[in-house]
């Protein structure tokens, strides 16, 4: 908490302790409370105080031994005004304990810790507020997070060192009382899983399949109506619910379960990423690319037309819009579409009908699936020469990408899931032509 926030924090409680502290002024108690462990600690210590210097008073007014006599120069009602007075002091610490006791004996347990944040991300717990403008370091209870925008990314860790990482349009409820329990509506979830107690495997429920997981590391895609699984190391029981029927993936093995069970689940071995990467758009993409598309006409090349999505999320709960074209992994395929190395660089091929800078973004995954960070560069179009009719080809190193989240860099373990050419604020009509990734001669 900041100062001002704290200073607000003792007011509230010293108007609660005081019998003074409105409607709205509970209301907004609860609130920070609700959404600030630093205010709880505050909260515990504070009404721990209060209630011992209550008690501590009490002891004091009362001397064990002490009778009280009624006499007729009215010691009587002194003696009775003191034992209300302390009477009072007693309610009013029976009331602070039992407060203390509704809120803390039973807490609402924080079960993740959002690590990073990336883009659009907001959290609910189902009664209808959702709070939206998360940042990296905030803590979680029970309940579904969201991410939003083709930027977005969410890495939450359970106390016993699970990571989970959400990519791009996602949504996921989890739980832990004893045993974790996902339920991944839709979008992409990379899962390095450490070894799950003894018969309370974690489970995680999608539109079309279920899955056990004692520990492993592996790769979901979720839509409504298929899930596919690819398993690096350790092994998945894989359930498709239609039917009930399992399989168990192991490493380096995939699997799609959808809502048609007139055939058998099958196994598939995972195959090597492909490099270079080359899209041209002269066929439509796949339905995971964002992007209109627009089929050449003979003078103007085939492209992709920008399409608005949120970027990010204030607390206020303004959205941030982004204009932008993207290429994806399609669905199960963990090691992304394109392999990097040292010296890799990305060509993109484009206009825009206003000027403006563009932005390239990727998110990058291991080969094992795990998320490997997210990374941008901006290409300036007046540092690019354009061609008659306004195309601009502009190139940019790979090594030279600012990572977004410190601790990852570009190593020739990484490989490209997203490759995002956007523009931010206003529309600028962009249009792409071309996206390459190449590797060195």
């Amino acid at each position: 908490m900041n100062a001002g926030d704290s200073a607000r924090l003792e007011c509230l409680l010293n108007e609660l302790v005081d019998g003074l502290l409105s409607d709205a002024g509970e209301k907004e108690l609860a609130e920070m409370l609700r959404n600030n462990v630093s205010a709880r600690k505050h909260y515990r210590r504070f009404m721990s105080l209060h209630a011992g210097l209550v008690w501590d008073y009490a002891t004091a007014a009362i001397p064990a031994e002490r009778e009280f006599i009624p006499e007729r120069n009215g010691s009587f009602f002194r003696a009775w005004g003191l034992v209300s007075a302390v009477a009072a002091a007693l309610v009013i610490a029976v009331g602070i304990l039992s407060l203390a006791r509704s809120h803390w004996l039973n807490p609402e347990k924080d079960i993740v810790d959002l690590e990073m944040a990336q883009g659009a991300i907001s959290w609910s717990a189902g009664s209808g507020v959702r709070r939206s403008g998360l940042v990296g370091g905030e803590h979680l209870r029970e309940g579904s997070v969201f991410v939003q925008g083709e930027n977005g990314s969410a890495q939450l860790r359970f106390g016993d060192g699970t990571v989970i990482t959400l990519t791009g349009e996602s949504e996921m409820a989890f739980s832990d009382n004893g045993q974790k329990r996902l339920t991944l509506q839709k979008g992409a979830l990379s899962a390095e899983v450490r070894k799950q107690p003894e018969g309370k495997p974690m489970l995680i429920h999608t539109n079309s399949a279920d899955l056990q997981i004692l520990g492993t590391t592996f790769s979901l895609t979720v839509d409504s109506a298929r899930t596919a699984l690819s398993v690096d190391t350790g092994t998945v029981k894989f359930i498709r619910i239609t039917d009930g029927q399992a399989l168990s993936v192991t490493s380096n093995q995939s699997s799609l379960a959808t809502l048609d069970a007139k055939s058998d689940l099958q196994l598939a071995e995972k195959g090597e990423t492909p490099t270079p990467w080359h899209r041209n758009f002269v066929a439509p993409p796949s339905p995971n690319s964002k992007g209109i598309w627009h089929a050449s006409d003979g003078l103007t090349p085939a492209r992709m037309q920008a399409v608005p999505y949120v970027a990010a999320t204030k607390q206020n709960g303004t959205q941030v819009i982004h204009y932008g074209v993207s290429a994806r992994a399609p669905a199960g395929e963990a090691g992304g579409f394109a392999s990097l190395v040292p010296g890799s660089t990305i060509t993109v091929r484009y206009r825009t009908q206003s000027p403006g800078h563009i932005v390239a973004f990727m998110t990058c995954h291991r080969s094992n699936g795990s998320f490997a960070g997210n990374f941008e560069a901006v290409l300036s179009p007046l540092a690019i020469p354009a061609t008659p009719d306004g195309w601009h080809a502009g190139t940019i190193a790979v090594d030279e990408m600012i990572p977004l989240i410190p601790k990852y860099q570009t190593t020739k373990d990484t490989r490209v899931s997203l490759l995002l050419i956007h523009t931010r604020g206003a529309d600028s009509g962009l249009e792409v032509a071309e996206m390459t990734i190449n590797q060195p001669r």
